[in-house]
């Protein structure tokens, strides 16, 4: 169950996050978390569930118990690895691809007003201005045989 649960479920609720979801942060001065807190609960209880099936537990078992358990991260932490691994896959793109642009510019000066999500996972996970390595995919010309 719980490598269904890793191979089948969890690709698919991260899949596009870098376009849907905004990790939950507290902004300066503000008391509320802001970002998507209502989609993160909302995948909470998909998890709950499955973590539930996987260790056969009763359901009154406390959600983080269940995943530990269960050997799962926290539903939160899922989601910011997904968008972890989204913007540095972004951030390394190679200069040919046509984001290549959009993503430098956003790393090296954000906006200051309508932040997309892009900039809002830069700021949010501090890897804007962290040093990485674009590999340049190689394709081999093999010569034809006759």
């Amino acid at each position: 169950m719980r490598r269904l649960y890793l191979a089948v479920a969890l690709p698919k609720i991260a899949y596009g996050i870098n376009t849907w979801y905004e990790p939950p942060h507290k902004a300066p001065g503000a008391t509320k978390n802001a970002g998507l807190v209502g989609a993160l609960r909302a995948l909470q209880k998909i998890q709950r569930v499955a973590t539930l099936a996987i260790t056969g537990a009763l359901r009154t078992t406390p959600t983080n118990l269940l995943d530990a358990h269960a050997g799962l991260l926290p539903m939160e932490l899922a989601l910011s690895k997904a968008c972890h691994r989204a913007a540095v896959r972004i951030l390394t793109l190679p200069n040919t691809h046509p984001l290549y642009r959009i993503a430098s510019t956003a790393r090296r000066r954000p906006p200051r007003k309508h932040l997309a999500l892009l900039d809002h996972t830069l700021a949010t996970l501090k890897i804007g201005n962290t040093a990485m390595e674009t590999i340049i995919p190689v394709t081999d010309n093999l010569p034809q045989q006759p």
